[in-house]
């Protein structure tokens, strides 16, 4: 995915406040530390790149002292967390099915995470693989995958499932016994990958939700999200600054660290599309204004904060040098 954005959905984050919390620490001074807004974790829907991502678990881990903060954070993760794709699942006529429209459908929540089946010799392999390097790389970002991974599978069956073996690539730490305790299972470390072993017979468990109309609706759904989602650069752009615009944020760097590449390169990219990153600012921007001027009570200082501007003065002299008169008079002109 050389050029794909990385995020995951926020609803997979927000337990990580409550957990912070739990074990005696402060979600706002980690959330600080972090350089993480609050609001972005506001809408179970907003979307984190993974470098936010992995910041803020990262730095809970660390200020708790908790060397297992991602598998008790990926224990917390639900079919909810999981939005429409949950309900999806949880709708499938079999295991099986759930498995493969896991796999197939996760790019609807999160992209730049790999989730593949393997049978073999009557053995089923979950795999979970991240494309970010310096996520990949993070013992806590694997624990919370494998974890989530593991959780997921169990509620799909109702504790119907029982895996065979979890397995971590990197070495073996000097906590393994609580990974034991935790998935009461055998847990292999220096493993050829990261997830979850069982019986391949498993795959073949009926879902007691199963529900035919439920999962038609549901994959008529998520097929409209997915023909909505833009495989244009520009696009996934604009979408970024706009949600980042909603956290209070719109300067480039916390928009390039979506993307897989440096600053200069994200820059040359637009670039090559004709078209800079303030151009996209700026569009989204004027689109935003003109919604809130027409459809919003927002006072004008209200709405230059709405939309990242530092004062009500550039918001009117920007909107002015767009639009040839004020605000104020392109509302009454347009009402």
């Amino acid at each position: 995915m050389p050029e794909s954005a990385f995020y995951i959905r926020s609803a997979v984050l927000a337990p990580c406040l409550d957990l912070i919390k739990e074990l005696g620490s402060s979600p706002d001074e980690v959330l600080r530390l972090a350089g993480f807004r609050p609001a972005q974790l506001a809408d179970p829907d907003c979307q984190i790149a993974h470098h936010d991502f992995l910041r803020v678990i990262e730095t809970a881990a660390e200020i708790t002292g908790c060397a297992h903060f991602g598998l008790l954070l990926g224990e917390r993760n639900s079919l909810q967390s999981l939005g429409l794709l949950g309900l999806l699942l949880r709708s499938a006529p079999s295991y099986r099915a759930a498995i493969q429209e896991m796999i197939k459908h996760l790019g609807i929540h999160v992209k730049g995470i790999t989730r593949e089946l393997h049978c073999d010799n009557g053995v089923a392999c979950l795999t979970t693989r991240f494309e970010n390097p310096d996520v990949a790389a993070s013992i806590i970002a694997t624990q919370m995958s494998v974890a989530t991974n593991w959780k997921i599978c169990q509620l799909l069956s109702h504790h119907l499932w029982h895996p065979s073996s979890i397995n971590f690539i990197f070495d073996e730490p000097e906590n393994s016994f609580f990974y034991r305790r935790f998935f009461n299972t055998p847990v292999n470390f220096n493993a050829d990958f990261n997830g979850v072993a069982f019986k391949e017979a498993d795959l073949d468990l009926p879902l007691r939700e199963h529900d035919p109309m439920l999962h038609q609706e549901m994959q008529r759904q998520i097929s409209k999200i997915e023909k909505s989602l833009s495989d244009s650069f520009v696009d996934d752009v604009k979408r970024f600054i706009s949600q980042n615009m909603d956290a209070g944020i719109c300067n480039i760097d916390a928009v390039v660290r979506f993307f897989p590449f440096q600053k200069r390169a994200f820059q040359q990219k637009l670039k090559r599309e004709g078209v800079s990153y303030q151009d996209l600012v700026d569009e989204v921007r004027f689109q935003r204004a003109e919604f809130h001027l027409l459809k919003s009570n927002l006072t004008l200082s209200q709405l230059a904060d709405v939309l990242c501007y530092r004062n009500v003065s550039v918001f009117s002299t920007a909107f002015k040098n767009k639009y040839g008169i004020s605000p104020s008079a392109w509302k009454a002109d347009n009402l």
